[in-house]
């Protein structure tokens, strides 16, 4: 397993990041989105899938590990701007996300 450190240094805003690769099937990433107050580092935790055939034996196949690629999209969250949080307390980052992907 990698980690990625990400670490929000303004000091007034919120950064909300949204982490894509060109393997979703083969990479695990966690968190894939999110929120960072401002002054703290978050982890995203990052596992390469076994590559295994349909027999479960490991096998390099097409695969190329050397070809994949990773984008960290991010933007401040303005002060006033509607997050919405869920009951459990997580964030409904849909409107955001979709904000990211589209850039």
């Amino acid at each position: 397993m990698s980690e990625v450190k990400l670490t929000n240094s303004y000091n007034n805003e919120q950064i909300a990041f949204k982490f894509l690769t060109t393997a979703n099937t083969h990479f695990q990433v966690g968190p894939v989105y999110g929120l960072i107050k401002p002054g703290e580092t978050l982890t995203v935790d990052i596992l390469l899938q076994p590559l295994v055939d349909r027999h479960g034996r490991q096998t390099g196949g097409p695969f190329d590990r050397r070809k994949q690629k990773f984008m960290i999209k991010w933007r401040p969250v303005m002060r006033g701007e509607e997050i919405k949080t869920a009951d459990d307390g997580s964030v409904e980052m849909k409107n955001v996300v979709n904000e990211l992907v589209s850039y």
